[in-house]
């Protein structure tokens, strides 16, 4: 069986095996960097179109479905177009796509379920489903004491419950291996450089900028100062967490630096504290769950820190 398997895959000499190990990991950095490049200028195009956005939404929700759809497609897959959808739904919001508000949470619920259903997973883990049957009830005093503006209340209010239930339910049967949670990751990641370079383009070409103690929605590319600076802290963590969590050479390193830095800034300018609360506060979570390997996360963590100050 040994001398049968050193048949199938012979050695090969160090010349050419350096060559053939070190195409595949240029070509997963290739794709990232592409897709960057991509979304650097879709935020503007969308804000002057927002048909355009309307199309990307709707193509990605379609895309979504077919492969919710499909048995021979790997699960895996419908996470990845899910965490998109997660990333590209503040850019919808912001040029005021002509499709309904809360598009991107019911969107990837809906994909979610189909995927689930398709395959036979259908099994609901016990915790996510007691955190959402307890919500239900005050549902009911919304409809009662708020009449026909019910359904918007509880279309905005239960919409975020809503999909993390579902959301739970998903990962409860998809098991990923590291490279894929990082690769989800950056999935994420991904179409918020698109709001980053929206909000740097809006500040630096808007004629008058008041700053005040309040969140500012000129430097938020016009849009709700909030939204977009929790969406963009989420940004930070994604890239905080591929840095922390999984070896990078240095192209990858240099990546993440900048994208972490570009969403950090973008953030902060936007005068809302929720994004990098939120940021700072799931990766001191990471941390916390990586002291088994102290040194290795504090070594992490010092260029990080530095390029916070």
């Amino acid at each position: 069986m040994i001398k049968e398997q050193s048949y199938l895959k012979p050695k090969l000499p160090p010349r050419y095996r350096s060559k053939v190990l070190s195409q595949p990991k240029f070509q997963k950095f290739k794709l990232p960097l592409l897709l960057t490049v991509i979304h650097i200028p879709l935020g503007i195009l969308f804000y002057r179109f927002n048909g355009l956005a309307m199309l990307h939404q709707l193509g990605i929700l379609l895309l979504g479905f077919s492969w919710a759809i499909r048995k021979d497609v790997k699960i895996e897959k419908v996470a990845y177009i899910s965490a998109y959808l997660v990333g590209a739904e503040i850019l919808g919001r912001m040029s005021k796509s002509m499709v309904f508000y809360e598009f991107g949470k019911y969107g990837i619920a809906a994909i979610m379920i189909v995927a689930l259903f398709q395959r036979g997973l259908t099994k609901i883990p016990t915790l996510p489903l007691l955190y959402f049957i307890f919500l239900i009830p005050a549902c009911f005093v919304t409809i009662f004491n708020n009449g026909y503006y019910a359904r918007f209340l509880l279309s905005s209010a239960m919409s975020g419950p809503l999909l993390l239930f579902i959301s739970c339910w998903f990962f409860y049967h998809v098991k990923l291996r590291p490279l894929q949670i990082k690769k989800l990751l950056l999935i994420i990641a991904i179409p918020l450089v698109s709001v980053a370079i929206t909000t740097l383009f809006f500040t630096v070409t808007i004629e008058n900028i008041q700053f005040t103690t309040e969140s500012n929605d000129a430097t938020s590319g016009g849009f709700g100062p909030n939204q977009v600076s929790s969406m963009l802290g989420l940004g930070t963590f994604a890239c905080l967490t591929c840095f922390l969590l999984f070896k990078n050479d240095m192209k990858e390193t240099l990546f993440l630096g900048v994208l972490a830095l570009l969403f950090t800034m973008q953030s902060v300018m936007t005068f809302s504290r929720g994004g990098m609360y939120n940021a700072i506060g799931a990766t001191l979570v990471i941390l916390f769950f990586q002291m088994k390997n102290l040194s290795q996360s504090v070594k992490r963590f010092i260029p990080i820190l530095a390029v916070a100050i």
